[in-house]
């Protein structure tokens, strides 16, 4: 797998940024609020080689409009590959997917 570059090109965090948008627009939390706001929060707390990760973090998981085989058009394969890797399959319970998201480097 690609590494993660130590400096990512705003556009890639642009990109990023709309497609999380778009997916997430009319989601939202068990609170009431936008889910956006909670993708946000996640990217505010990591270093800004990552911000676009967080931003997408959830995409695949919670939108069917956005496979990976759509991301992959328009985002480098370093930062979908890591997505894909932080996405929960369908049936995998949770204490699965945190083992193999911490299994993986």
């Amino acid at each position: 797998m690609n590494p993660v570059p130590k400096t990512v090109p705003e556009s890639v965090y642009t990109i990023a940024d709309r497609i999380a948008r778009n997916a997430h627009r009319t989601q939202k939390r068990s609170n009431g609020e936008p889910y956006i706001l909670h993708v946000e929060r996640v990217a505010s707390r990591v270093a800004h080689n990552l911000k676009a990760l967080a931003m997408l973090h959830d995409v695949i998981e919670d939108n069917v409009n956005y496979p990976e085989s759509r991301l992959r058009l328009h985002l480098p394969d370093w930062l979908v590959d890591r997505v894909v890797i932080l996405t929960r399959r369908p049936d995998e319970p949770y204490d699965d997917y945190i083992v193999r998201v911490a299994q993986d480097d």
